[in-house]
């Protein structure tokens, strides 16, 4: 291989482009091809139930930005679709949220850097969270990666636009990040941060203006703003910081970190420090440290955040890690796509298939999930009597990870060859919770927070067609 031919600049920034497509198009195809995987299990599952049943938005945290993925769902619904293809409507509605977004920065702002940006964060890290798709903490990098972009669009974009247009544009794109999970906070002061180092915005009073206006949106949505319960308890955790870092051996969180290394990440971080190397030979030492002490804060917020563990559940954790990989590809991204020197298009090509392959090899727990609620929706449910009750105390927490969706998976499996075949399996903390109503033929167990239930008659019957039955007592498949 001639080494001073890769050495030279490509002619343009299209090429790292067609790498977004291709790769947002693969992304695509998994979410097609996966659908069950990531439709049917834990949140998504539940997700997917209520905008079926009521045919509209659903968000459980009053984040909005999981409206958007739920348009094309919701069209199946509306035109009368399969609950097969609003199933695979709705695992295709997230890629084409992020393919949208990718569509929007490199050619609406023309900026190819924030479009690599945006497909790095979106796999250089996130391997779980694919199949768990609803979870707002990785939907949340896409408004952020917009609102980099704009700061960070080429001059010939907007070139006429008074400066108060241009940051009314950056202080709208602030108000999008209000519907995002308060993990943006991080994501967003990390970005911002790394564009006035990278671009030396010291003097620019358009970006000082959006940053801080911005950052006071956030501030008082998710600092000042009333927090539910889930996001007081997980925000909470960040007081017991120096306890957990200065006691890090004593925590499991520390050794599931260390395989993520290990297994995940090992590529990326070779990739990372070499684009880092590159930094330094054109002396942005401030912009090499700034890279390390962020990774560093991530990492540190995260373990902090999940110092609860006690097993190998990556499906929460393996979210937040999505903003490690968000900034290690800022650099790679702002860097060469500017340089657009060959070898560095062909190590972003190698991330984005990494990547990819490692998203796909993590598809073997959820089918080994799905075969499990299958085993028990065949073992515990027949026709005669094709509604049933287990408990907690049966859960197998190796195989299902997390159980209190277990109604509404059971019930979207049995029927996706149709509402005929219509089964559940409801799984409740004891048997007080259900407070007598295994009785009730017209009732539906959703989940067992309240409990939730459902009568007969909200279901669509098209979809999910729940017999007349009582529920009996049944154990869960081992």
């Amino acid at each position: 291989m001639n080494w001073n031919r890769i050495q030279e600049p490509l002619s343009s920034p299209k090429a790292f482009i067609v790498l977004g497509h291709l790769y947002f198009w693969a992304m695509l195809i998994l979410s097609l091809v996966y659908y069950q995987e990531r439709m049917l299990a834990m949140d998504t599952a539940y997700y997917s139930f209520k905008v079926i049943v009521y045919g509209d938005f659903f968000t459980g945290h009053e984040r909005t930005i999981s409206y958007l993925p739920q348009i094309l769902p919701i069209l199946a619904i509306k035109m009368g679709c399969s609950l097969k293809t609003v199933l695979m409507a709705y695992s295709a509605g997230f890629i084409v949220f992020y393919y949208v977004a990718f569509l929007s920065v490199a050619h609406l702002l023309r900026n190819p850097q924030a479009g690599i940006l945006l497909a790095l964060a979106l796999g250089l890290t996130l391997r779980y969270k694919f199949y768990a798709p609803v979870g707002e903490v990785v939907l949340s990098i896409v408004p952020i990666a917009i609102l980099l972009a704009w700061l960070s669009k080429p001059n010939t974009v907007a070139k006429s636009w008074p400066v108060w247009a241009d940051i009314g544009v950056g202080a709208f794109l602030g108000l999008l990040l209000l519907g995002a999970h308060p993990f943006a906070i991080v994501g967003t002061a990390i970005g911002l941060g790394f564009l006035m180092i990278w671009q030396k915005e010291w003097k620019n009073v358009r970006f000082w203006i959006t940053g801080i206006i911005v950052g006071a949106l956030l501030f008082c949505k998710f600092v000042l703003g009333e927090r539910n319960a889930y996001e007081a308890e997980r925000a909470n955790r960040l007081g017991e910081a120096w306890e957990v870092l200065s006691n890090l051996s004593d925590y499991y969180v520390s050794d599931v970190v260390m395989r993520y290394f290990d297994t995940q990440y090992a590529f990326p971080v070779l990739v990372l420090l070499i684009s880092l190397i590159g930094l330094l030979f054109s002396r942005r030492i401030g912009l090499v440290l700034y890279v390390l002490l962020s990774s560093l804060v991530v990492l540190a917020v995260v373990i902090v955040m999940h110092a609860y563990m006690s097993s190998d559940i990556f499906i929460m954790i393996d979210g937040y890690l999505a903003y490690l990989g968000f900034v290690w590809a800022l650099p790679i991204a702002y860097h060469w796509v500017s340089e657009r020197r060959m070898w560095q298009f062909l190590l972003v090509g190698a991330l984005l298939i990494f990547s990819l392959v490692r998203i796909e090899n993590t598809k073997q727990f959820f089918q080994n999930r799905l075969a499990y609620v299958q085993q028990t929706i065949d073992e515990q449910t027949s026709s005669e009597h094709p509604k049933g009750v287990a408990y907690l105390t049966d859960l197998n927490y190796e195989k299902l990870w997390i159980g209190w969706a277990l109604g509404v998976e059971t019930l979207m499996l049995s029927s996706i060859e149709g509402p005929e075949h219509c089964r559940t399996v409801y799984l409740a903390d004891r048997p007080e919770d259900l407070e007598g109503r295994f009785d009730e033929p017209d009732l539906f167990l959703s989940i067992p927070f309240g409990p939730e239930s459902v009568k007969r008659e909200e279901l669509p019957e098209r979809y999910l067609n729940v017999p007349l039955i009582p529920y009996r007592e049944v154990q869960l498949a081992r």
